[in-house]
């Protein structure tokens, strides 16, 4: 899934005050407006972690890129459900999302690694249509070939992501472990250092993060678009199935 960082800039950076926020109320109390400010704030936020962190990785210091990942990450997805409810949606009113929003690292993970299973059926899916579209007469003739098998590659394909699903789900379940690997040096019973993460412990953290947070930028632009109202409804079904 991609998005154009352009545009999203455009849209949400405009929206940021001159000054400090100086909201006092309870996340439940907020207007709609003020989530669009809180909101603003925290991407922009999440977009100077992720730069930094591609900063320090070509800096070689991969621990701190890392951590700045997962933080952006983090920062972005906060960012996300605070611009939602600008939008008409009342997660705030969720007693859960207070934690959510200030300090359950734990379910903002989980959210970012169901942000990043739907990257991978979108991006399947954007694929398949461009590829119908580039070669129609090459796919309709693959299509056709195959139909005699499509129970059986329907199978074996949701296999086969059933799998993956799995081993990301393991790997998400170990962010916090990852931000802390890139900051401390720990001894148990062995020395663990920052020192020692190297640029393809690094590419692994930076793919699976570049997918979430390409996610939370499409949703973002898909709801700011000037589109028709029936067209964003597509798209959010689309994201969200």
């Amino acid at each position: 899934m991609k998005f154009n960082i352009a545009f999203f800039k455009t849209i949400l950076y405009p929206k940021m005050p001159n000054k400090k926020l100086t909201i006092k109320k309870s996340l439940k109390d907020l207007s709609d407006e003020d989530c669009g400010l809180i909101s603003s704030e925290m991407i922009k936020n999440s977009d100077r972690r992720w730069d930094s962190a591609k900063i320090l990785a070509d800096n070689e210091d991969y621990g701190g890129a890392i951590r700045d990942h997962i933080t952006s990450m983090e920062e972005m997805i906060k960012g996300l459900l605070m611009f939602l409810d600008s939008k008409g949606f009342e997660f705030r009113k969720i007693e859960e999302m207070e934690g959510i929003i200030r300090k359950n690292h734990t379910i903002r993970h989980f959210i970012g690694f169901i942000m990043f299973v739907i990257n991978i059926f979108a991006s399947e899916f954007e694929n398949l249509i461009l590829k119908c579209k580039e070669e129609p007469s090459s796919m309709l003739k693959i299509f056709n070939e195959q139909k005699e098998k499509k129970d059986l590659i329907i199978k074996m394909y949701f296999f086969r992501k059933i799998l993956l699903i799995k081993e990301e789900f393991l790997w998400f379940s170990k962010v916090e472990i990852y931000r802390q690997e890139g900051i401390h040096v720990d001894y148990n019973p062995s020395i663990g250092s920052p020192l020692d993460i190297n640029i393809d412990d690094y590419k692994e953290v930076y793919k699976r993060l570049e997918n979430v947070r390409n996610v939370g930028c499409s949703i973002i632009e898909i709801l700011t678009a000037d589109v028709p109202k029936p067209v964003i409804i597509i798209h959010i079904s689309f994201i969200s199935f």
